[in-house]
């Protein structure tokens, strides 16, 4: 059953896209720290620590954005070969014979209601109902399974 794969392919899609969100984060937030904002009055007192030297700052910051920009690179492309896949799956699924495939095409990505396809398909209304309970089931199951790996 092809559309299980696709739904796996969906949750590794979006795991991709948080991991690249996550990095573009850390980017903003490190050019916030480099950025020029009003003194703290601690940072008064001890202006002339190591700590707060400037030269010191930009040592640091040109180090941490090149990692940064690594990640955001790597995240970007991994998130890019997701997208691609999930896309290429999309074409593959609405091409399938197969009766769960056909449903999920139509319920889940057509968006249409059972009554309106379970003639389509060549089945009862009733017996449209249990196919897709019985889907439903199987995609919270994945859907468990990686709502687990994000915690």
């Amino acid at each position: 059953m092809m559309y299980l794969e696709y739904v796996e392919l969906y949750y590794k899609k979006k795991k991709a896209e948080r991991e690249y969100n996550r990095a573009i984060d850390a980017k903003a937030k490190l050019l916030y720290t480099v950025t020029p904002h009003s003194i703290i009055p601690n940072e008064v007192v001890n202006h002339l620590t190591p700590s707060t030297d400037p030269s010191s700052k930009f040592t640091n910051y040109s180090a941490q954005i090149t990692e940064i920009d690594e990640k955001i690179k790597n995240t970007r492309d991994v998130f890019d070969n997701r997208t691609y896949l999930f896309k290429l799956k999309e074409i593959e699924l609405r091409e399938s014979k197969d009766l769960y495939d056909r449903i999920y095409v139509y319920k889940w990505l057509d968006k249409k209601k059972e009554r309106h396809f379970c003639k389509l398909i060549g089945y009862s209304r009733a017996q449209t109902y249990r196919y897709v309970d019985e889907m439903r089931e199987e995609m919270k199951k994945i859907e468990r399974k990686y709502k687990d790996e994000t915690k």
